[in-house]
């Protein structure tokens, strides 16, 4: 088991809000970037993935589902056995799927990001999108933190 996770990322809010369209969204995104592709066709509404992807240098695991206990615990668990760097996860709004994440992130020495899945009348794939392309500009501080030595000081 390796012993450092550096960020969990939460997705959260209640049922069919469009976490899981967002963080396919964020999937196709990480992967058109780390192959340099263009977008590909967007998943069916509602498909839940678990995915792992190397983005600029780490590990990044994201999982769809997270409507559950059972399936935020399957997602730490793919987060566990993949050695993700950073995980993204979908999550209700309270209660034991945000537990799961807060234990795991802090048995792991990771920061928990939770992020608000904002609902917007209308323009649903525009605003999923755009959230989407919020969670990739997390994921890249993550990056850059990272590219930073942990025990550089500043020179006087």
């Amino acid at each position: 088991l390796y012993s450092h996770m550096q960020a969990i990322i939460g997705l959260f809010r209640r049922g069919y809000t469009g976490k899981t369209d967002t963080l396919n969204l964020l999937i196709d995104l990480l992967e058109a970037s780390a192959s340099a592709s263009p977008m590909p066709q967007p998943q069916p509404e509602g498909h839940d993935r678990r995915k792992v992807v190397r983005y600029r240098g780490l590990t990044v695991g994201v999982c769809t589902p997270g409507d559950t206990e059972d399936e935020v615990r399957e997602n730490r668990d793919f987060f566990e056995q993949h050695a993700c760097d950073v995980g993204v996860t979908a999550a209700r709004s309270w209660g034991r799927t945000h537990w799961v994440m807060h234990d795991f992130a802090k048995r792991r020495g990771a920061r928990m990001i939770w992020v608000k899945k904002r609902v917007v009348d209308g323009a649903f794939a525009e605003a999923n999108l755009q959230q989407a392309r919020e969670l990739l500009a997390l994921v890249e501080q993550e990056a850059a933190q990272r590219a930073v030595p942990r025990e550089a000081s500043p020179a006087f």
